[in-house]
């Protein structure tokens, strides 16, 4: 820290000592209110200074508020953005399904029970009185 400047007297004891001599030769006593003026600009200033922080507190709120809001405002448009995306597949799907359930409704399968000739019959009936390990 530096020293402060003397009033012409290099030795710091002495211009101590100046300074003090100085001050009782040309003291003189306040005006009256003096006091009373020096506190009430000293309790202004405080006010305004206490003022001064509230606001800027409620700027810091505000802006961290602000930022709140624009940070869930990109999350809602993202979510919204993948909501269209998977809803657009989905009647994508509910289409295709469509297309293969009205495919699938023209599809007749007929499953009849075979009919055997009664020259077929023969045939088994013969083949199961020839087989030897049927037995």
């Amino acid at each position: 820290m530096p020293d402060e400047p003397t009033i012409g007297v290099d030795e710091r004891e002495l211009d101590d000592l100046a300074l003090e001599a100085l001050a009782e030769a040309y003291a003189t006593t306040p005006a009256p209110g003096l006091r009373q003026r020096v506190l009430g600009v000293a309790h202004a200033e405080a006010g305004a200074e206490r003022a001064r922080r509230g606001l800027n507190r409620w700027r810091s709120i505000g802006a961290l508020a602000a930022t709140v809001a624009l940070a869930l405002t990109g999350l809602l448009a993202r979510e919204n953005g993948l909501r269209r995306r998977d809803m657009a597949q989905l009647d994508g799907l509910a289409q295709a399904n469509a297309e293969l359930t009205a495919r699938l409704d023209k599809l007749t399968i007929k499953v009849d029970r075979p009919q055997l000739s009664p020259a077929d019959i023969k045939k088994f009936e013969t083949a199961m009185r020839n087989n030897k390990a049927s037995e």
